[in-house]
């Protein structure tokens, strides 16, 4: 037995703009497809939230110099993920750079915005060097 009215949802997040821009176009594409291959109809509404966040290079420059003076490791090409779409909005408008301190171990997968999630509280020294370097290449 088919159902005479389908509702999908979901959620499109990309790494880089491009991808974003091509989401749309590409996923309208597929459905109206499907749908004319069936004889089915549809009815297609997308909405764009979250932009790709986007770490402006000279911002980098100076948040991998100053990572290098505070810890004793920088990774300068950690994996991407899809957890900090936020900070997107805020670099669309102001020059700038994400960038991940680290907590150390993820105890588990209880990593940040997880209820279990544990600062570690001895980072903080750290913490608070790197900022205050930021802002001295800053003034």
């Amino acid at each position: 037995m088919l159902p005479n009215e389908v509702t999908i949802r979901g959620t499109v997040q990309a790494f880089n703009p491009e991808a974003r821009a091509n989401a749309e176009p590409s996923l309208c594409r597929i459905v109206e497809g499907i749908c004319a291959s069936t004889g089915a109809e549809c009815e297609i509404s997308y909405t764009r939230q979250y932009p790709t966040l986007v770490n402006e290079k000279t911002s980098t420059q100076i948040a991998e110099q100053v990572g290098k003076t505070v810890f004793k490791e920088v990774n300068t090409s950690p994996q991407q993920t899809m957890i900090i779409e936020g900070s997107a909005f805020m670099l669309e408008s102001q020059p700038g750079c994400y960038a991940w301190i680290g907590n150390g171990s993820d105890d588990g997968g209880r990593i940040l915005h997880n209820a279990w999630f544990d600062f570690n509280d001895e980072v903080l020294p750290f913490d608070a060097s790197y900022f205050a370097g930021l802002v001295e290449c800053s003034i």
